[in-house]
């Protein structure tokens, strides 16, 4: 008791002396960021043409940017040549492979390129035209369902969409949904000479989610526990001790889906023997990501599943933005936090406040960072001289 009162002191203290040095001083970054790898998210839109990523490349190249992760599927489209996804309409011509050209011209600039993979998130702009052919009307059974019963593949155009929707999920405890990300993510490790894949969206949309029809009856055949009666009018709704004993057990059910599959692309990689990178975009408090989003990501630092993970730490508030960094580093040793590069969302941030976010992850000895995204880098006026210099 003693320790853990010891630890949670000194977490605050630390916490406090973080918070005091973003407002009265800044250990300085000079000219360029002192990192050893240092990021950038490329979303979709600036892969469409040859131009759009000659651009990107060459900030990246003035700017000493080591890493860029470039966005090649969004939602169930491929910014890619591929024979399991249809291209994304936006490409231009039509025949350009995106992914093939920014991987060529950045090998020549020494800068490594990881696909960009939005894993179980399917759709969510209502005023798109899909084909046929997108898996969001191929196969709607694999879409995710909320406790309350409300499947995705109805509720993205229902008028009753919950606070914070953000669309169509592939369900991961669908017995089909990880086989299939599994193929895609294999087509392109064979077919390009890409640094490392990146997932992002590797988890659930909340805490109510994960009750896809096909993947509850896989729970109950294999557990003998039906996952009917311990929701909403089920027998055992109203037995509290019942209902806490099966909802622990459905909660490592929903956590070991997400788990499986990326101990899957880890193994598939290591067949491939082609030294790609595994990383992951995750929620930035590993406690949060595994409790209310189903995400373990410790243990896929921990089983060295995966190269790095990136936690989208995007608060607002310096507090909390310090108090993740602090949350990590209490649940990895040394070796294991030199495995995570910190997300910064510069998109609402001021260059001033980008810069102060970066002291920080540099005061915490972190070795990496990536940017969010490369549309405020692009947009933003100097935005990344003045964030770097503090001007």
């Amino acid at each position: 008791m003693n320790k853990i009162f010891s630890n949670l002191i000194k977490r605050v203290i630390i916490a406090i002396a973080l918070f005091c040095i973003t407002l009265f001083g800044n250990y300085e970054v000079e000219n360029e960021l002192k990192f050893n790898r240092v990021g950038v998210w490329v979303i979709r839109y600036s892969m469409t043409n040859k131009n759009e990523i000659d651009r990107f490349v060459d900030f990246a190249k003035e700017n000493g940017i080591t890493d860029l992760f470039v966005q090649i599927r969004g939602r169930g489209d491929a910014f890619y040549n591929s024979e399991l996804v249809e291209k994304s309409e936006k490409i231009y011509p039509h025949s350009f492979d995106p992914l093939k050209y920014v991987c060529k011209i950045a090998k020549k600039n020494n800068i490594k390129i990881h696909a960009w993979f939005n894993t179980y998130i399917l759709f969510s702009n209502t005023d798109r035209k899909l084909s046929p052919n997108h898996l969001f009307k191929l196969f709607p059974e694999w879409t995710e369902t909320n406790i309350y019963g409300q499947n995705d593949y109805n509720l993205i155009y229902s008028e009753d969409v919950p606070t914070n929707y953000e669309g169509v999920y592939l369900s991961p405890i669908h017995q089909d949904v990880n086989k299939y990300l599994l193929l895609l993510i294999k087509e392109i490790m064979d077919n390009y000479d890409i640094d490392g894949i990146h997932l992002d969206y590797v988890r659930y949309q909340t805490k109510n989610s994960g009750f896809n029809k096909n993947g509850m009856e896989f729970f109950s055949k294999t557990s003998n526990l039906n996952v009917n009666d311990y929701l909403v009018n089920g027998k055992y709704y109203k037995n509290d001790s019942l209902k806490k004993f099966f909802f622990d057990k459905y909660s490592e059910y929903r956590i070991e889906a997400i788990n499986k599959l990326i101990k899957q692309i880890s193994d598939l990689n290591k067949r491939n023997n082609k030294k790609i990178e595994i990383s992951s975009a995750v929620k930035p408090n590993p406690i949060i990501a595994r409790n209310n989003y189903y995400q373990d990501w410790l243990t896929w630092i921990k089983n060295d599943w995966v190269d790095f993970v990136v936690p989208m730490n995007y608060a607002i508030n310096n507090l909390d933005f310090n108090n993740n960094m602090l949350v990590i580093k209490d649940n990895l040793t040394e070796n294991e936090y030199k495995k995570v590069m910190i997300g910064i969302g510069i998109w609402r941030l001021s260059p001033k406040e980008s810069h102060n976010r970066i002291n920080s992850v540099v005061d915490q000895d972190f070795d990496g960072i990536v940017f969010f995204s490369y549309n405020t880098l692009k947009n933003g006026g100097n935005y990344f001289e003045k964030m770097v210099s503090n001007n």
